[in-house]
């Protein structure tokens, strides 16, 4: 499937960062942005994943991403690996905080250690990499700062995932305040709430057969949603054609929320 079959003029040669690139809806991201001819550069931890993106875009593109391996969870070393991918690329135009984990835990058993892990994968390296991000596109008066939310705390979602919809919940709040302090500077920031995507670890994991019908069922759009369902939506944000929309968080979860 096509990540998207619009071709934005501004996104050719903007320089763009994606958190958590290697896989998933990340990335299709990476793909979307590299397609449409931006500088890109995705940060993970996966070195394996992020050589398979590597090699899936070989001879699709004449200039290729680059990988920046971090651990998110270090903030220090996300505001570092923000700083050395602007200064390589000669500034930063469009930040996508795509990373998270939604790994489970019971809300009974749930340790602080895991209450501060949810949080800091989840929402805090966001902030710092936006923090980061804005400090480059500060001086250009212009950037485009999107954050990754989640339909789980708009829909209450099981007690499995507290920490998780805590700080998805987390990032609407951030985002429409980064909006109002960097609106002065032209830098908009804005959040993406995908629903339930089949991503290969979704596809493998976390829901079988029966699972999908009843979230076939559920939602207004009668069928499955893919990471490349979420590309255009985030493609249409980082370009000039959105320029006037700034703190909002836009829904992409096929008619469930």
């Amino acid at each position: 499937m096509s990540a998207t079959t619009t071709n934005y003029n501004s996104l050719a040669g903007r320089r763009v960062l994606i958190t958590g690139g290697a896989s998933g809806i990340g990335a299709a991201l990476v793909r979307a942005f590299v397609l449409q001819g931006s500088t890109v550069g995705f940060i993970d931890i996966n070195k394996a994943a992020a050589d398979e993106v590597m090699a899936s875009l070989a001879g699709e593109t004449a200039v290729m991403p680059t990988f920046l391996p971090c651990d998110l969870r270090n903030s220090e070393h996300v505001i570092a690996t923000v700083d050395r991918f602007a200064e390589a690329a000669g500034g930063i135009d469009v930040l996508v905080n795509n990373a998270a984990s939604d790994d489970r835990h019971g809300w009974e058993e749930l340790t602080p250690a895991d209450w501060d892990d949810r949080l800091n994968i989840n929402l805090k390296q966001q902030f710092f990499a936006a923090q980061a991000a804005a400090r480059h596109m500060q001086p250009r008066r212009s950037g485009s700062i999107i954050n990754f939310t989640s339909t789980s705390w708009i829909l209450a979602t099981g007690g499995d995932m507290i920490g998780y919809a805590t700080a998805k919940a987390g990032v609407v709040g951030m985002t429409r305040t980064l909006a109002r302090l960097l609106g002065p500077h032209n830098i908009r920031c804005n959040a993406v709430a995908p629903g339930w995507i089949m991503t290969a670890k979704q596809r493998e994991s976390r829901i079988d057969a029966a699972e999908q019908a009843a979230l076939i069922e559920r939602q207004c759009l009668k069928r499955l949603l893919y990471p490349d369902d979420v590309a255009p939506l985030v493609l249409f944000l980082g370009a000039d054609d959105s320029a006037a929309i700034t703190g909002q968080m836009l829904i992409a979860d096929g008619g469930i929320a």
